[in-house]
This record gives structure tokens, sequence and C-alpha cells, in this order.
């Protein structure tokens, strides 16, 4: 299930074009969205197709297999106003396949731990270099909420539903900075404010920075998520 509340959606500068929208999508129903011409109906039904047909292919094929398989673009949106970011992960941003020999999640027991979450945004990375140098603080605290909106993308594909996620009890996250810079708690607040919003006092969590000399594709951030599941 996909629940929204309180859904705005604008194009470009213009004013919104669907306001204060309250659903929720259940499997295996049909849905009719009416409203007239230009009112943006067609873009957040393929939002949601779009994110669910990812999400079955996540679960029915493997990693490998999805390396062949053509990406699935964003719609030309510009700004989604009133979604909590569980919705915006639920329902924007399709989990992104691993990029090695690996699985983008583990549930043992109670426990779910996510694979290292780079920043990517349509199939592609949106950061990369370090932070000091070709970055800002404030573009490392965007790369860090992006790598953890990847993150929970992936347990909500796992899981089907963030409901289930009773604590998020772990963060991690790995920075790639110049060794001149030294505001790394400030750039991984990006991705704990992020967890604080979504979640709530269930996102109260524990963290550890790390920095690499080296980072994987040259990504500015990767973040790891542990959650203690229903």
């Amino acid at each position: 299930m996909i629940e929204f509340s309180n859904v705005g959606l604008r194009y470009g500068q213009g004013p919104e074009i669907l306001r204060d929208l309250n659903f929720r999508i259940e499997p295996g129903s049909f849905h009719f969205l009416t409203g007239p011409s230009g009112s943006g109906k067609t873009s957040l039904v393929f939002n949601t197709i779009a994110a669910e047909s990812q999400r079955m292919i996540n679960q029915t094929y493997s990693a490998f297999v999805q390396g062949f398989m053509p990406a699935i673009d964003r719609p030309e949106v510009d700004a989604l106003d009133g979604l909590t970011p569980e919705s915006v992960a639920a329902a924007l941003l399709p989990p992104a396949a691993a990029v090695a020999n690996y699985v983008p999640w583990a549930i043992t027991g109670n426990l779910i731990m996510t694979s290292g979450n780079l920043p990517w945004r349509d199939g592609k990375l949106a950061y990369t270099g370090k932070i000091g140098r070709e970055l800002s603080g404030e573009d490392g605290y965007k790369c860090c909420q992006l790598s953890c909106l990847n993150a929970i993308a992936q347990i909500r594909c796992a899981l089907g539903e963030l409901s289930l996620v009773r604590r998020i009890v772990r963060l991690g996250g790995t920075i790639w900075v110049d060794e001149g810079f030294k505001e790394h708690p400030n750039c991984l607040n990006g991705a704990s404010d992020l967890i604080n919003t979504a979640f709530g006092e269930r996102g109260r969590h524990s963290r550890m920075i790390y920095t690499n000399p080296v980072m994987p594709l040259d990504c500015t951030s990767l973040v790891v998520l542990y959650a203690e599941i229903e």
C-alpha cells in the first residue's frame, strides 16, 4: 500500500495544479483519478505506477539481470509539496540496483541492514567529487540527504510499507572530503534530518561518520541504515 497526505504538485514556478489530496493505493485494486486537462493526473498516476513496477522488478530479478534493463526516468515534475519523505521514497525514488556482487539489503531476525547507498537520481550519480574542493558543505548536506533517501527507498522495497519500521537504529555515513574540510557532522545531518522528519520518534538513531581517501565511482557520500522492523 502507498499512502499520500496533503499532496500538492506544480510545474515550474506556477501555482499548484493539484492540492490537498489524501488517498491510498491498494495492491490489486482499480483506482480512478479525475480532473480537468492539465491538472497533473498523468504525472501522479505514472509516478505511482513506475514506483510499484520498479519494486516488483527488484523482488523478481537479480541485480545482475537488472543491469541489462533500461532505467525508468522520472516524469518532468519540478516540485512536489506536502509529501512526507516516506511518501517521496515510496512514490518517486525507485530503489537503485546493486553495482557489484551483493544484495541491496538483508534481513536477519527483526533487523534490516542496507548496503551502501550512493546519491543516485534518475539512474545517475547526482553528486561526485570532494566536499571542500569541488563541492560546498551545503552540497554535502544535500548529497547525504539523497543517499539516505535511496536507503529509505531500499527499506520500503524490502518491507512493502515503511510503517513496518519499528525504529531506525543506526546511520552510517561515509563522506569524501578534502583534507582541510572539518564539517563532517553538518553534512551527515542531511541524512539525520531526513530520518527524523520521516519517522519521528521512530527515527531517533545512533550514527557514525567515516571518510575514505577514495570513494567508489567518485561518489561524494555513501549511507547505510540499520532498522528494527515488525
